[in-house]
């Protein structure tokens, strides 16, 4: 190699790496065979995983960055994703944002509609307590899985 004024060096293998800023990343190792760019960042194959859990991501698997560090949607929603108004677990897609009490809310449209037609049914009939009290039962913290379950009930059921 030559510098500015022409002198020949000698590199070592890490120093020609570094130079050709071919180091991976997380073990600042040397890229000598296939890796991957993200982030404006190289990754030897095996490296680019989840900074919480190690879980190495393929090809075309999804990832989340944050601050850059890179997270599985698991470890992402656990820790940065907001909170459903209603059932209190991550919302990552699609969304309904209201305002309550105040606060600017993010609630799943799923746990939105239930809770819509519960306002809505115990407004206009005060004695509809049955089905009021089975809605409480998502803001324990149920799966929003189990938001759809009761949603569809109520599709069924009026």
């Amino acid at each position: 190699m030559t510098d500015e004024n022409s002198e020949k060096h000698i590199l070592c293998a890490y120093d020609y790496f570094r130079r050709q800023n071919l180091l991976c990343t997380r073990c600042n190792e040397p890229l000598r065979g296939p890796h991957l760019t993200a982030m404006g960042k190289k990754y030897h194959l095996e490296h680019f995983s989840c900074t919480e859990c190690d879980i190495v991501f393929k090809q075309n698997d999804s990832y989340y960055e944050r601050e850059g560090k890179i997270y599985c949607q698991y470890h992402y929603s656990l820790l940065f994703a907001a909170k459903c108004g209603g059932c209190y677990h991550a919302v990552l897609k699609n969304f309904v944002e209201v305002k309550k009490h105040g606060n600017l809310e993010q609630w799943h449209p799923e746990c939105y509609m239930i809770y819509k037609v519960n306002f809505y049914k115990i407004k206009k009939r005060k004695e509809w307590h049955g089905l009021q009290s089975l809605l409480r039962i998502h803001d324990a913290g149920y799966n929003h899985i189990f938001c759809l379950f009761i949603f569809s009930l109520f599709i069924f059921y009026f």
